[in-house]
């Protein structure tokens, strides 16, 4: 299965927010995720309004083909920031083999 968009609501309120990113990778079978090498696909960072946005990855043919998505959030300075996400949809195609 290839990954071809990712779909989602996010929310980033507070003065001071981080930074959300959704990253895609190549490889994360035999259980080691988080040791294989990520690319980030989409991001934002700052107030986005205390309301439910929308985002979407979907320029991702220019990177390969990939198995995996994550989403990756870094706190801002101090904690006076939230951040959600929520109603994902993954888009993928099966990948034909001879």
């Amino acid at each position: 299965v290839e990954i071809t968009g990712v779909y989602f609501a996010y929310h980033m309120f507070g003065r001071q927010m981080g930074k959300l990113e959704v990253q895609v990778s190549k490889d994360c079978s035999g259980g080691e995720w988080w040791n294989t090498e990520w690319v980030t696909v989409w991001s934002r960072s700052g107030n986005h309004g205390n309301q439910w946005n929308t985002g979407q990855a979907t320029a991702m043919t220019s990177y390969d083909s990939f198995t995996c998505v994550r989403f990756f959030g870094t706190t801002g300075e101090h904690a006076r920031g939230d951040m959600a996400v929520d109603d994902v949809y993954v888009r993928a195609t099966q990948l034909l083999t001879d």
